[in-house]
């Protein structure tokens, strides 16, 4: 069920530009694959699907996002 107000977008956000301050490049997320709404914010958000993990009745979708340029080792 979705309050349609943003909330979750605005902590989402929040959230990135903190992880992005303390140095972090990427950021995983999951979320239960018939969380459909979850899944649209973090495709509009810029995550990009990166595979699954099979747990006991239920079916998880990975999400990878990019939030600064990877240095070169």
């Amino acid at each position: 069920m979705s309050s349609g107000n943003g909330v979750a977008r605005q902590l989402m956000r929040l959230q990135h530009e903190w992880v992005r301050g303390q140095g972090y490049a990427l950021l995983e997320t999951s979320t239960d694959q018939g969380n459909l709404a979850m899944a649209r914010l973090n495709l509009q958000e810029g995550f990009e699907v990166c595979g699954t993990r099979a747990e006991p009745h239920r079916l998880q979708v990975l999400y990878l996002k990019q939030l600064r340029e990877l240095l070169a080792s």
